[in-house]
């Protein structure tokens, strides 16, 4: 009979699988969530709020804090979060490396808008991605908006969804990365955004901060080429203490 369900939903461009630590994103957090005890998530780049309902939908109960810098995006995020007494949705805010106003590019489809222009590649895999706006929002860096949410002795974790603008975030989080268990990040393959930086830089860049990479993901793929475009990856701290 599985196998019957199985073959079905591939007609219908679906997979059946089993939710496993080795087998998904999803069943890598629940893994991480668990051992790390977290009880708290930063939810940086939350559009609409759909990473947290993916948190609560596996069974997680701890803290999230989502930050959202689009204003639509953010109404739907705040009504979403309101019905959940330990979800907090931030007043709008971009994360970034510096404070000040900021122009965001609001594209079609909402979760690809982004502080950087667009590239070709991102265009023509998802003609939706086209910025149809612009809007001018404040931003904060990580690190003076995370301790009034930090509790001490309660472990937390970040998530990190800006459109190629991670190692800005990052820049920005270094004293709240520090304290973090894990972080998971979405990182392009290629240059989806003019100016960002690739894969191979923020694995680096984050190894240097003494995270290891334990997962990779994929996230965006272009349905045209079959080419990956984006993977979500997990990264754990690892730092060794001496003495």
């Amino acid at each position: 009979m599985k196998n019957l369900v199985k073959a079905v939903l591939r007609n219908f461009g679906y997979e059946l699988r089993r939710i496993t630590g080795l087998a998904s994103l999803e069943g890598q957090l629940i893994t991480l969530l668990k051992s790390h005890e977290i009880g708290l998530v930063f939810d940086i780049g939350a559009n609409a709020g759909q990473f947290g309902n993916t948190l609560r939908h596996f069974g997680y109960k701890g803290k999230i804090v989502s930050f959202e810098p689009q204003s639509d995006a953010w109404e739907t995020l705040n009504n979403v979060s309101s019905i959940d007494p330990n979800w907090f949705c931030a007043p709008r805010t971009a994360i970034g490396s510096t404070t000040g106003q900021v122009k965001l590019n609001v594209s079609e489809n909402s979760v690809s808008s982004s502080f950087l222009s667009i590239g070709l590649d991102h265009l023509l895999a998802a003609p939706t991605s086209r910025y149809v706006r612009s809007e001018e929002v404040q931003m904060f860096r990580l690190d003076d908006l995370a301790p009034q949410y930090v509790q001490q002795g309660v472990p937390y974790a970040i998530k990190i969804d800006v459109q190629g603008y991670e190692r800005e975030v990052i820049i920005g989080a270094l004293d709240s990365l520090f304290g973090a268990k894990f972080v998971v990040i979405e990182m392009s393959l290629t240059e989806l955004y003019e100016g960002q930086r690739l894969i191979d830089e923020t694995i680096s860049y984050l190894r240097s901060l003494n995270f290891n990479l334990w997962g990779l993901f994929p996230a965006f793929l272009s349905v045209k080429t079959g080419r990956l475009l984006q993977v979500d990856g997990v990264f754990v701290q690892e730092r060794k203490y001496l003495g």
